[in-house]
């Protein structure tokens, strides 16, 4: 039989076993031990292992989160994975960006040093920014890893956070779409004050440019507390919103929002929301940006028209032509006395014959160029093609 996928017990204090995500919400568990359970939608009495909570079997395979659907979206997600060398978490990175294609994936503590080689976490069609936590730093854990598709161009920039806080700050870019800024950031909970006037500086900084902030800001927004508060009101009096609304992290004794996504063009996000995992104790988050579907662009001085015209390259058809019209019957005309009516049999004659060896055909013709198109590319294109005779000629790829 096959089952849900299967999370670790974190808000349900019932025992210190695991059990089925998509059943907890639905249906009353019977709990008869620290690793078996019984439910009213599966099969009972199942054996669950309660050592390993990493591999790719716990993820939620049927989440009821459809983002394959939005597929002109700009997807960014983030997840803090605390050691991404540990258990089987390089695997489920993998199986995550398989499963939900996100554009972007910033994560968080990703606790790797200098000495760790970027090749061991490529992924096929993902290209990979990294900034890791100094070794000379007193504080094991931290750095941020970003995972961006390769359809992207990608800019990466300076930014003014400081130590212990890990920052990366790029632009992605990608034809008929605005550049979009995005900082993936992870905020230490014993980080001085002055991180603050970091992120006013920051975001001010970003208020012309469309920006997102992803990471782990170790803020918990359900708090009261004044550096909470005053996080609160620099991010809106930058112009920035903050995107997430449930619980990223839920333990025995807590549930936080800790996990932010920032924007300052809110109107276009079209979802953002959590997907409970089980890579470590947060839970992923996400949010989808509007893009327009790609549309036929004409340039602004380019102008398209279709015109009437016949092929002529077949020679047959051509000789065919020509030994219909010397055998049309032209004596006709001798009989008509009207000037106009001998025009009009002519032609009839004339366009009859044409259509059935040289039929007309239908061709779109720009009258003018883009704007792109000008003397500097015509120049390299004749190169181009001077080049590409050569090595057809010679048969090589040196020219």
């Amino acid at each position: 039989m096959l089952h849900s996928p299967i999370i670790r017990r974190r808000k349900y204090n019932l025992c210190k076993g695991s059990f089925h995500k998509s059943c907890i919400k639905k249906f009353k568990l019977g709990i008869s031990g620290p690793d078996s359970w019984t439910c009213a939608k599966c099969k009972p009495d199942v054996q669950i292992p309660s050592n390993d909570h990493s591999t790719q079997e716990n993820l939620p395979l049927n989440s009821t989160i459809n983002l394959k659907g939005c597929k002109n979206g700009l997807k960014l997600a983030h997840i803090n994975v605390r050691d991404i060398q540990s258990k089987n978490k390089k695997d489920d990175i993998r199986w995550l960006l398989n499963q939900y294609q996100f554009d972007v994936l910033a994560i968080t503590e990703s606790w790797l040093t200098n000495d760790v080689n970027s090749n061991e976490f490529h992924i096929s069609g993902y290209q990979l920014l990294r900034k890791d936590r100094s070794n000379t730093s007193k504080q094991t854990g931290g750095g941020v890893l970003v995972l961006i598709k390769e359809e992207y161009a990608v800019d990466e920039s300076s930014n003014q956070f400081q130590s212990p806080v890990d920052a990366i700050k790029f632009t992605i870019k990608k034809p008929y779409m605005k550049p979009v800024k995005i900082v993936a950031i992870y905020r230490p909970s014993y980080t001085p004050e002055n991180f603050f006037d970091s992120l006013d500086s920051e975001l001010s900084s970003l208020t012309n440019f469309e920006s997102f902030f992803l990471g782990d800001f170790n803020l918990n927004m359900h708090s009261l507390i004044p550096s909470v508060a005053k996080f609160k009101t620099i991010v809106k009096n930058n112009g920035f919103s903050q995107m997430i609304k449930n619980d990223t992290r839920t333990t025995a004794k807590s549930s936080t929002i800790i996990d932010l996504i920032l924007t300052n063009n809110e109107s276009k996000v079209f979802s953002a929301g959590v997907i409970p995992l089980s890579i470590s104790d947060h839970d992923l988050i996400y949010c989808i940006r509007k893009v327009r579907p790609r549309k036929n662009i004409v340039a602004k001085n380019s102008t398209s028209k279709y015109v009437m015209t016949r092929k002529t390259t077949d020679s047959k058809n051509l000789e065919l032509n020509s030994l219909k019209l010397t055998q049309a019957p032209w004596w006709i005309l001798e009989h008509i006395s009207d000037a106009n009516q001998q025009y009009a049999v002519f032609c009839y004659i004339f366009n009859y014959i044409l259509n059935l060896h040289l039929p007309q055909t239908k061709v779109r013709v720009k009258t003018g160029l883009p704007v792109w198109f000008d003397d500097k590319v015509r120049s390299l294109g004749i190169i181009a093609r001077q080049k590409k005779k050569l090595a057809m000629k010679y048969g090589t790829n040196e020219t």
